[in-house]
């Protein structure tokens, strides 16, 4: 068997659900945090839901862009991931929404199945500056 991934540094991977699967999986590499989801749900974890408000407190000056960038595993069906990541982003979406982030500035992106070696349930929150 290979060896055990080692834990992702803090800063790559701030408040993570310690409860949520695959949680010591190292993160993609160019995301600033990410949301971890049960197998197979859409769901917003608690946690999760916390770092989407805190997420869009931090966006409320300013006109930076988040993507956000989601996947799911464990279906060998590549366009059911790819479904599931699609309702996992947009419930995301919702959730900054309501918390006032403008809708044009959030941009989605389903991506399935992970192929990065992060996290296979999860979304990555990118901040994009203008």
């Amino acid at each position: 068997t290979p060896p055990e991934a080692a834990a992702p540094a803090p800063e790559k991977l701030a408040a993570v659900d310690p409860s949520a699967p695959s949680a010591d999986a190292a993160p993609a590499a160019d995301a600033a945090e990410a949301l971890l989801f049960e197998p197979g749900s859409i769901e917003i974890p608690g946690q999760a839901a916390q770092q989407l408000r805190a997420l869009a407190g931090n966006l409320q000056n300013g006109d930076d862009r988040v993507q956000l960038k989601s996947h799911a595993g464990g279906s060998e069906d590549a366009a059911k991931a790819r479904r599931l990541s699609l309702k996992r982003a947009l419930a995301a979406r919702a959730v900054l929404i309501e918390a006032g982030i403008d809708a044009t500035r959030i941009d989605v992106r389903a991506l399935g199945p992970a192929e990065d070696g992060g996290p296979p349930e999860r979304i990555d929150m990118i901040i994009l500056p203008q």
